[in-house]
């Protein structure tokens, strides 16, 4: 599994009779994902969210999320993404908004006009026309505006077993650090074995050990651009006692080793 996936300007997805699977992954930018139809699951860091058609989710750059149409097998969406160069200092405050916000439900008279938005951005990226990533910005600027402006909570649904899978992976996230067991957890709340490892794969889209990982490796990740602790000590930060399998885990996920990955952080600043 690789945690870092490649994110296209805008992309529209529409599944029919299957499910829509993805991995666990993040990206250097943020990412704002509109339901046009259907139902799905969103799990973000360590928080399920369940999406109905017309809801917008926002999941802020370098942030673990996965979605899952579990509930289900027929949805189309679009998602764009949003870089930190769009960001300026009066945007700032919308950006914190939505962040904080994640789930973003509108009410139904204002949707239109954010759906005539989003098709435009659409229509623009798949233009010839001059200067179109001029308009594109101009329209997410107007986009994440609207969104903080019209926002209202949204019924959000979620079923006791998915209370329990987000707060392990509360602790997971909290906990990451130390050595954290399938045995443990099962200790730590009250479940067996079989029940936690199926129930968290069907609530979260995710192993255990994978969600673990995932979240030490981005851990890793941000360490490592600090610059100032030493490889064996972002290692033990991150719950591995040997710098060595650290090195290989890191690698697996990354394509490069720990080194490697700060290296070339300090060639692109």
């Amino acid at each position: 599994m690789s945690v870092t996936f490649p994110n296209l300007y805008i992309s529209r997805n529409k599944v029919v009779n299957r499910r829509n699977l993805t991995k666990m992954h993040y990206h250097d930018e943020h990412e704002l994902y509109y339901l046009l139809s259907g139902n799905t699951k969103y799990f973000i860091k360590d928080e399920i969210f369940s999406l109905s058609k017309g809801d917008f989710i926002f999941i802020p750059k370098n942030t673990l999320h996965k979605t899952d149409s579990d509930e289900c097998l027929n949805n189309e969406r679009i998602l764009i993404s949003i870089n930190d160069s769009l960001i300026t200092p009066e945007l700032e405050p919308v950006l914190e908004d939505l962040s904080n916000k994640k789930l973003i439900g509108i009410s139904e008279y204002k949707l239109a006009p954010l759906e005539d938005i989003l098709f435009k951005i659409e229509a623009e990226y798949m233009s010839n026309n001059n200067h179109k990533f001029i308009m594109i910005n101009t329209y997410i600027i107007q986009l994440m505006t609207l969104l903080s402006r019209y926002a209202r909570n949204p019924k959000t649904k979620i079923s006791p077993t998915d209370k329990l899978m987000t707060d392990i992976a509360v602790y997971i996230s909290k906990n990451f650090s130390n050595k954290i067991t399938l045995e443990g957890l099962c200790e730590e709340f009250n479940v067996s074995k079989s029940y936690l490892s199926r129930q968290f794969k069907s609530s979260c889209g995710i192993g255990i050990n994978e969600y673990l990982t995932g979240i030490r490796i981005s851990a890793a990740e941000k360490l490592l651009a600090n610059k100032k602790y030493s490889i064996t000590d972002i290692a033990l930060k991150c719950g591995y006692n040997d710098s060595n399998y650290f090195a290989a885990v890191f690698k697996k996920y990354k394509g490069v080793t720990p080194l490697k990955f700060s290296k070339e952080i300090d060639k692109n600043r």
